[in-house]
């Protein structure tokens, strides 16, 4: 006596199954599982996953697509004093607690002195 495999009962799920998957070609299981809901299939939707698993019906993952990277273009170097700026945000805590938030910005030219040895820095303002 050997042992009979018998069938699961799946064959018309699997039929429709794929034939869902065939029109919809981008809808995962829950999708198909809701349509199969739709056509009056009362089944459960771990065992729609089960057969999509086995139908080899899953939905691909998209790839990101891959965007194309400018040539890079060399730094143009200034030809005067303030032609370029450096902006940068400050974050600081006053006594009372409160916080101030600012922007500070450098002209090239300080930097232009700084590059030579003889350093002029911008004044600074006391915050009261």
């Amino acid at each position: 006596m050997r042992y009979r495999p018998c069938s699961d009962g799946n064959a018309g799920l699997r039929e429709r199954l794929k034939k869902l998957a065939g029109q919809h070609c981008l809808h995962g299981y829950r999708m198909l599982h809701s349509r199969l809901r739709i056509d009056g299939w009362m089944i459960n939707v771990k065992r729609t996953y089960r057969v999509y698993r086995e139908e080899g019906l899953m939905v691909r993952k998209r790839r990101r697509k891959k965007l194309r990277v400018p040539e890079r273009q060399p730094l143009v170097r200034p030809m005067q004093p303030n032609e370029v700026r450096s902006m940068d945000f400050v974050f600081d805590e006053l006594a009372s607690g409160r916080r101030v938030k600012t922007l500070t910005s450098f002209f090239h030219q300080f930097f232009q002195q700084r590059e030579q040895g003889t350093v002029v820095r911008p004044p600074r303002r006391k915050i009261e």
